[in-house]
């Protein structure tokens, strides 16, 4: 059998896959993106520092990518700039203030025992005891320790309402200290958890993500039928879910900011 005569076609290279995220340089920015089953290109700011992601149809190429990118620089930089400064992390030294539940605690450390422990000692003041020159991270990890029991407490308290309003009861409530969402929802096991953070936010943050959750026991996804659920149980669950994204440490992804997408770009 003669050569092939010409040069052997070179596969092409193989398009990223749906789902997993990978890096595109455009000019002086650096996206994230992620492929998925829609129809439209979508950019968006994810919190505390402004991050840019993208969400690209299956089909986008990657120049389409970088010219969306780019048309909406401006936009991007105006948005950067508008960010507040980033929350400092805590130390957890004594009279340092804390936030519980939305309000300022001030913290009262104390040395003693031989295992570190946190306690509200009065409306406002988190008493702290741990052992003699404990480091840093025991501290936290005490504090930490105390606002996830405030957190089931108070989640257990607002079961029984939610069990009667939606005729549906969760197993199993715990949580987490979870970096890109307020809460999720395993139907199988019917447990429902909670980010630690939450136990920082006002309570209206904790009784709008219970309820979203809790929702989920009777609809997996987030369309019609779940959001008339949560349109009879909370009125007013856009707002309060506005707010609380909003926030400039939230989780990254829980906040993100969207700019306008293309519609109809990719069918």
């Amino acid at each position: 059998m003669p050569p092939w005569p010409f040069p052997s076609p070179r596969s092409p290279e193989p398009a990223p896959r749906a789902g997993i995220p990978y890096t595109l340089a455009a000019g002086d920015l650096s996206a994230t993106v992620r492929r998925k089953a829609i129809r439209t290109l979508r950019l968006s700011l994810r919190p505390p520092d402004g991050a840019l992601h993208v969400s690209a149809p299956l089909r986008a190429t990657d120049a389409s990518i970088l010219s969306f990118i780019l048309d909406h620089r401006e936009w991007v930089l105006r948005r950067r700039r508008a960010l507040p400064p980033p929350v400092s992390p805590p130390q957890y030294r004594d009279g340092e203030a804390l936030t519980v539940w939305g309000a300022r605690w001030i913290l009262r450390v104390r040395a003693g025992g031989s295992r570190a422990r946190a306690e509200a000692a009065v409306d406002g003041i988190l008493d702290l005891r741990v052992p003699e020159a404990a480091p840093q991270g025991i501290r936290a990890a005490a504090v930490e320790r105390w606002y996830a029991r405030e957190l089931v407490g108070a989640a257990l308290r607002l079961a029984p309402g939610l069990r009667e309003a939606l005729g549906v009861d969760a197993a199993r409530i715990r949580v987490r200290a979870m970096r890109t969402r307020w809460g999720s929802c395993a139907i199988r096991t019917r447990t429902i958890t909670l980010a630690l953070e939450l136990a920082r936010r006002p309570p209206e943050a904790l009784e709008y993500i219970l309820t979203h959750e809790w929702a989920h026991l009777l609809v997996r996804t987030h369309g019609p039928r779940f959001r008339a659920i949560l349109d009879r149980r909370m009125p007013d669950w856009r707002l309060r879910r506005s707010r609380l994204n909003r926030a400039p440490d939230a989780p990254a992804g829980a906040g993100a900011e969207a700019a306008p997408a293309v519609p109809g770009a990719f069918r």
